[in-house]
């Protein structure tokens, strides 16, 4: 659930770069024109309203200026939720990193729906702000508008830099770890961590029984057609990759202590890619 405003309030900066929500009076109108039952509702279904409007905006046979208001609608709810990505980023690594969800908001609230004070320029090479990008990509049947706004931004290049410089880097445990090879290991805690033969033998070990049993579930699951973020290890997986990891050294791990150890060996590939890129 959320509210109607989303749909007629812009999240942008203003010319002091500072963040407000605009209420747009012509999109405002033309959306309670085709919602008029949620006039005197607080909450709102953001499935169903999404579903009519992606239906009306992809309607070739609707006038050009329908589409347009339409396509706003949709704008002002991404920008919505392009804000929440920001807050949340900033929740999570701000403090740590020091950056705030204001220094993130540059890169990717740059959408003023300029459109409705001018004619749309046809020229291909004509800016595009990140709300439109979000649009234009967007398939319903993949994703929630919410989740693939939340993708998108995370992956925007600028933002992108700008967190590496700050220490961040947005990928899960799992998936370094499944795009790591064991002679990459190998030699990123050889040069760059300077570990011992040992424990560099130990991680290649864990790493090589992770991706018979974690990674190769993850590509018959892609196979399969199921696609998404990595989730961590089962218990089962866990137990397994440790099982595998006993036979090769000997040495019996605790899931947990496997789960741990997946992790830290996650943190120096982490570390490494910060400091390289």
């Amino acid at each position: 659930m959320g509210t109607a405003s989303k749909y007629w309030k812009l999240i942008r900066l203003d010319t002091t770069g500072k963040r407000q929500a605009q209420e747009v009076a012509s999109v405002k109108a033309f959306f309670y024109q085709r919602f008029p039952e949620l006039k005197n509702q607080i909450e709102v279904s953001d499935r169903v309203i999404q579903h009519r409007l992606l239906t009306l905006y992809r309607d070739s046979s609707i006038a050009n200026s329908d589409r347009l208001m339409t396509e706003c609608c949709l704008r002002c709810f991404i920008s919505h939720q392009i804000e929440q990505t920001c807050i949340q980023l900033e929740l999570r690594f701000g403090s740590e990193h020091g950056f705030t969800r204001y220094d993130l908001f540059v890169f990717v609230l740059d959408d003023t729906l300029a459109e409705l004070n001018q004619p749309r320029q046809s020229n291909p090479g004509t800016y595009q702000p990140m709300t439109t990008k979000i649009l234009q990509t967007f398939d319903e049947a993949k994703a929630s508008l919410s989740t693939w706004t939340n993708r998108l931004v995370k992956h925007q290049r600028e933002l992108n830099a700008f967190l590496l410089e700050h220490g961040v880097y947005l990928v899960s445990d799992w998936a370094i770890l499944n795009d790591t090879n064991p002679k990459q290991l190998q030699r990123i805690l050889a040069e760059f961590h300077s570990l011992t033969e040992v424990e560099i033998e130990q991680a290649k070990v864990l790493l090589e029984s992770y991706h018979q049993i974690y990674r190769q579930a993850r590509l018959e699951q892609r196979q399969a057609g199921v696609k998404g973020k990595c989730p961590p290890p089962s218990v089962e997986q866990l137990e397994q990759i440790a099982s595998l990891f006993e036979r090769a050294t000997n040495l019996r791990l605790s899931s947990e202590v496997t789960l741990a150890r997946l992790q830290t060996v996650a943190t120096w590939l982490r570390q490494y890619r910060i400091h390289v890129r």
